[in-house]
This record gives structure tokens, C-alpha cells and sequence, in this order.
């Protein structure tokens, strides 16, 4: 995450900061993660958002796993999807293979947090 995120830095004319902490899980979960990241940074700069920053955390809070996305973006409605438009039904389906909670806050002109919660499972060593 910290590699891709790196790049866009140096390859948009955007803000980007994140904190990602280290965090070891199932190789799948990650790659969940991973992927629903790459959408969400990919809707914020090539397509809806019109943002001039992109917030990313990762961290783990026992008992769960958060990914969240904030950009400063025009916002959209979110009970209005567009035909053809897979983004967000991909990151909902990857978030509900994953056991995880998706959380989708957006405002006109104020920007889009995406939120993902996993739940972590306990008697696991997950670190």
C-alpha cells in the first residue's frame, strides 16, 4: 500500500498522506484490502472525485482491522448508482467476502470517506 501510494505522489498533483501501520493477517484479507485501496485511489483521481487530497489509514483497533479512504472530492449521492459503474459494487463485494463492514459517508462539495472494518478473529495470531 505504502508502494503504491509512494508513486501516486510523485506521479498527481494531489496531497496524499497516509498512516499505515504493520499489520499481518490472511494473505487473502490483505489482498482484499489491497484491491478495494487501488479502487478507491482510482475513483478519487481518475474519474468522480475532482479532489486536491486523499487521506489513507490503516491500523488495526482490536477487534477489528480499518481501512479508511477521505478525499476533499465533490462528493456524490450515494443512493444513486450509475450504470456501468463497478467501482463501488467491487468494494462492496470484496469487503462482504472478507467479513468486513463497508461505510460509505459523502456530502456535496464536502468529499467521500469510504470505511472498511474487518473483524479480526480471535484465538488467531493475527500479528
Amino acid at each position: 500500500m505504502e508502494e503504491l501510494l509512494g508513486e501516486l505522489r510523485q506521479k498527481v498533483p494531489m496531497k496524499i498522506n497516509w498512516k499505515i501501520e504493520p499489520i499481518h493477517t490472511d494473505k487473502g484479507i490483505e489482498d482484499h484490502l489491497f484491491r478495494i485501496l487501488q479502487e478507491s485511489v482510482s475513483n478519487t483521481l481518475r474519474r468522480h472525485a475532482k479532489a486536491d487530497s486523499l487521506d489513507v489509514l490503516l491500523i488495526r483497533r482490536v477487534p477489528f482491522i480499518i481501512l479508511r479512504v477521505t478525499d476533499d472530492g465533490i462528493g456524490f449521492d450515494i443512493n444513486q448508482t450509475k450504470t456501468g459503474s463497478y467501482g463501488l459494487q467491487n468494494i462492496r463485494e470484496r469487503a462482504a467476502q472478507i467479513g468486513g463492514m463497508l461505510k460509505i459517508v459523502s456530502m456535496p462539495n464536502k468529499g467521500t470517506i469510504l470505511e472498511i472494518k474487518v473483524p479480526i478473529m480471535e484465538g488467531i495470531d493475527n500479528d
